[in-house]
């Protein structure tokens, strides 16, 4: 029984995970034409029959999904697409964060097309009807106000402002605490920082300190202009937190004995 389960079910699941094949035939499924590969051994590619262009920063990455090719078109020339004008990149996951700064920074749309690689993502520059964009970013950054359920205006170091938060007013013993922070971003901050949340009340901490939006977008990437929000969940244990009132303390530092950010404006 142990034997089936790893090859029928263990094995074809990392092989998703640890190979591009799945990525390959998605994109061939979309339309194929002209593909990109960043972050991404060019090697790979020729496994399966592809003969991808190797992209080496951001700037060729963006120029080729704009326009099929990591070189400008000739002058008069239309841009190099597939059959459905699409161009497709297979890139890092983990360089999500640096990509969407950088379409932000130039106005440019992009989409995740296929994220079922723990690794690897497919985008496209364009959707076609009935597809979905699957950035997990899409929900999270914005240039649209939010609405927190509680307005606040706390500036941290004049770049970067808490506008407002989301969390219950009570919660059980055994439930999980999910608490949404909302930000504005006012000048660019240069390096990662994590945000520290602390629950005091009754002699007694709980802690809820984590790297921004789950670790997919870091501080770094955080633009001026839009609105980051911080979605974490807590589990409360059943038994280590008294019952009462707890006060929320919360702010950014830039992890372990690092310094925290100071509030220029707005309470403490």
């Amino acid at each position: 029984g142990l034997a089936l389960g790893a090859v029928h079910g263990l094995m074809p699941a990392l092989a998703r995970h640890v190979s591009y094949r799945g990525l390959y035939t998605r994109y061939q499924k979309l339309g194929g034409g002209t593909l990109g590969l960043y972050s991404v051994q060019q090697a790979s590619g020729k496994i399966y029959g592809q003969n991808g262009v190797q992209l080496f920063s951001l700037p060729e990455l963006m120029q080729f999904l704009a326009g099929g090719s990591a070189s400008p078109p000739a002058a008069g020339q239309p841009p190099v697409t597939g059959p459905t004008g699409r161009t497709f990149a297979i890139v890092g996951a983990g360089e999500l964060g640096a990509i969407d700064r950088e379409a932000h920074l130039r106005g440019m749309p992009y989409y995740v097309v296929d994220d079922s690689n723990a690794q690897f993502i497919l985008l496209s520059n364009r959707l076609l009807p009935g597809e979905e964009d699957l950035n997990p970013l899409r929900r999270l950054v914005s240039t649209q106000p939010p609405q927190p359920r509680v307005p606040l205006h706390v500036t941290f170091e004049d770049r970067v402002e808490l506008v407002g938060y989301d969390a219950p007013t009570d919660i059980s013993r055994g439930e999980e605490l999910v608490i949404r922070l909302y930000y504005r971003v006012l000048q660019p901050l240069g390096i990662n920082y994590k945000i520290f949340l602390h629950f005091d009340g009754n002699g007694s901490r709980w802690n809820g300190d984590h790297a921004p939006v789950g670790g997919k977008f870091q501080t770094m990437f955080w633009s001026p202009g839009t609105y980051i929000t911080d979605e974490h969940r807590i589990p409360v244990g059943r038994m280590t937190q008294s019952p009462g009132y707890y006060q929320i303390f919360t702010g950014l530092w830039s992890g372990g004995d690092g310094p925290r950010m100071s509030v220029t404006q707005g309470a403490h």
